[in-house]
């Protein structure tokens, strides 16, 4: 009793100790990025971590990585069934993976006979460059299935073999789907190769839709990769299909993750031997809400002049 007595004692004042932490977000970010660049993490597929309560460290940094590296990530979650019962809950990823594991082949989606809901979601809600889609649309990088209608971003390796699609959503009711198809292979996610050395870096096919229809000087010459999440496997296969690259742009964006993951790829490729590698935010959260912004700016000028 009197042990037990002590760990009662020792948690209380512990616990105690830890709400008095105000920089909780600093801290926990810190600790998020020393457990990367721990060996037993980057080569772990399946992560096992809790979800923080109240005054905890925050859990989430690390399993919206673990997620983004495509790994296997389980928490325990609680079950009140006649008392309470303890359960481990797994990702979705996990049965992605398992797919992988098994051999299923990767497929793209069907293709749908037209384009119109998607080319329409993409040119008048999101307001891409009707000329930038159609480069990317005459190359079969972008098309729409034929089921849900999603816009489905191709992502080819080097020898011109479909192995990644992205889908997102045309719904505008609502917030729409996002995500990559099962077996899609991360280190080929939707990119463009271009003849100069340098390389933009961004999250998700929009954003780098939305880049090139603000800066549409000479676009093509670039080389660009959308990594569909925050996993750099479709930036380091760049790399090494694209040797001449020597400088790097990372366009993420401006939000928690964005700003953990640009400081993360860049130390990465620093130590890979890029020295000419640099931030290049947007102004909002990312590069459509911008785009969004500058439409929206325009709208209003217009509106002025009548």
């Amino acid at each position: 009793m009197m042990i037990e007595e002590e760990k009662r004692l020792f948690r209380k004042s512990a616990l105690k100790r830890r709400a008095k932490i105000t920089n909780r977000q600093e801290k926990s970010a810190q600790i998020a990025k020393n457990l990367f660049d721990i060996k037993a993490y980057k080569n772990a597929s399946m992560i096992f971590a809790y979800m923080s309560y109240r005054s905890e460290a925050d859990t989430m940094p690390v399993i919206e990585h673990a997620l983004a590296e495509q790994k296997c990530v389980a928490v325990p979650r609680v079950v009140l069934l006649d008392g309470e019962q303890g359960e481990v809950c797994y990702s979705d990823i996990c049965e992605k993976g398992k797919s992988r594991e098994e051999g299923k082949p990767f497929a793209l989606p069907e293709k749908n006979t037209e384009m119109r809901r998607a080319f329409t979601y993409l040119t008048t809600t999101r307001g891409i460059s009707r000329t930038v889609l159609a480069e990317f649309i005459k190359r079969r990088m972008i098309y729409e299935d034929r089921k849900y209608h999603n816009a489905v971003f191709v992502g080819y390796d080097k020898s011109g073999v479909a192995r990644h699609a992205h889908k997102h959503g045309t719904f505008t009711g609502g917030k729409a789907f996002k995500g990559n198809e099962e077996s899609s292979d991360p280190k080929y996610s939707f990119h463009w190769t271009g003849k100069s050395g340098r390389l933009y870096v961004f999250e998700a096919p929009i954003d780098l839709l939305s880049f090139l229809t603000l800066y549409q000087k000479e676009w093509e010459q670039h080389s660009y990769v959308a990594l569909c999440g925050l996993s750099e496997q479709g930036l380091f296969q760049m790399l090494e299909d694209v040797p001449y690259i020597r400088q790097v742009a990372l366009c993420l964006d401006r939000d928690r993750a964005g700003l953990q993951a640009e400081e993360r790829i860049q130390k990465n490729l620093e130590g890979r031997g890029y020295r000419e590698v640099f931030p290049l935010f947007p102004s909002g959260k990312d590069w459509n809400e911008d785009l969004q912004e500058l439409m929206a700016q325009g709208r209003r000028e217009n509106l002025q002049m009548q």
